[in-house]
């Protein structure tokens, strides 16, 4: 059985400690389990605090460069990883063989955010509609006349 522990108060230090998880992970409830904080007391925070908000941002982007550099390494050095086949290693003159695998994915997610307008997904969002101009008139004014009374085009 768990037992329930009340969440440390939001000293200086607790938050200084918070903010350095939150850099580390980039996720705010992992964060604040790892410091045994209320994440709606840090949400709290946020929104009363400008300094504080301000500070959590500078984490975030830390966080944001960590994800980054790793998306990188993956995309260009590779990953490395043993050949199996039939579960188990192979091996070549006693030594286990290893293969790197690249991320395209992760290389062109990269070269869009980072790549300049070349990279950038382009989207049309260019729509043509044609309307007849003389059927529109009419519709609306029986629209109007069904709705006001009265017969199109009486001027009454």
């Amino acid at each position: 059985m768990r037992h329930y522990r009340a969440p440390r108060k939001l000293t200086k230090a607790v938050r200084d400690e918070w903010l350095a998880e939150f850099a580390k992970h980039g996720n705010m409830a992992a964060a604040s389990r790892a410091c045994d904080v209320n994440p709606r007391a840090i949400r709290d925070l946020i929104e009363a605090n400008r300094y504080f908000a301000y500070r959590v941002e500078c984490a975030r982007e830390e966080a944001v460069g960590r994800l980054e550099k790793e998306a990188f390494r993956r995309a260009v050095e590779g990953v490395k990883s043993y050949v199996v086949s039939e579960g188990r290693v192979v091996r070549y003159k006693g030594v286990p063989l290893v293969k790197v695998e690249y991320s395209d994915s992760l290389m062109g997610l990269l070269l869009r955010a980072h790549g300049g307008d070349a990279y950038k997904t382009k989207t049309d969002n260019t729509h043509t509609l044609q309307v007849d101009s003389d059927e529109a008139a009419r519709k609306l004014a029986d629209a109007l006349s069904r709705k006001f009374g009265g017969k199109p085009g009486d001027d009454t």
